[in-house]
Parts: structure tokens; C-alpha cells; sequence
């Protein structure tokens, strides 16, 4: 149910931004594909894994009139970045 919850945090992203939450599906689709032949913890992707702290930045910004969302940003880059399989 914790990741029912987060499409639906980007779907209210989304809807205020005006972006059509579909546009995500592709993402979606593939992450949930990767699933069935590799470990999660292994095909971790994005900034946070990769210390990308410029990108990082830039999406906080982004996040600056969404505050809720700003926090689970970043609670969920520190938990990548400090996450041992």
C-alpha cells in the first residue's frame, strides 16, 4: 500500500503541475518489469544512487511549493543513499 500511496503523491504532482499522471506509466511500467528477473536493491536507478547532487538540487527546487512532497524527496534520496542489502 506504500507504493498505491506514492503514484498517488505523483498524481497530485502531477495535477498541479499539469502534467497528465500518464505520462509516467512508461516509467512505471519498466521499473515493475525489471522486477521479475532482478533484485530491487540492485536495479536501484536516479540521483540519489548515483550521488548526483546537482540533480538532486534542481528537483528540490522543483519541490519548493510542495513541501510535503519536498520531505518525502528527501527522506526517500537518504534512505537510497544510506540503504545496505
Amino acid at each position: 500500500y506504500f507504493t498505491n500511496h506514492l503514484y498517488a503523491i505523483a498524481e497530485s504532482y502531477c495535477k498541479k503541475e499539469g502534467i497528465d499522471f500518464k505520462e509516467l506509466l512508461p516509467l512505471i511500467e519498466e521499473t515493475i518489469s525489471r522486477l521479475k528477473n532482478i533484485s530491487p536493491s540492485t536495479s536501484q536507478t536516479g540521483p540519489a544512487i548515483r550521488s548526483d547532487d546537482e540533480t538532486m538540487q534542481k528537483h528540490l527546487a522543483l519541490l519548493d511549493t510542495h513541501p510535503e512532497m519536498k520531505r518525502v524527496y528527501e527522506f526517500l534520496s537518504e534512505s537510497i543513499q544510506n540503504f545496505k542489502a
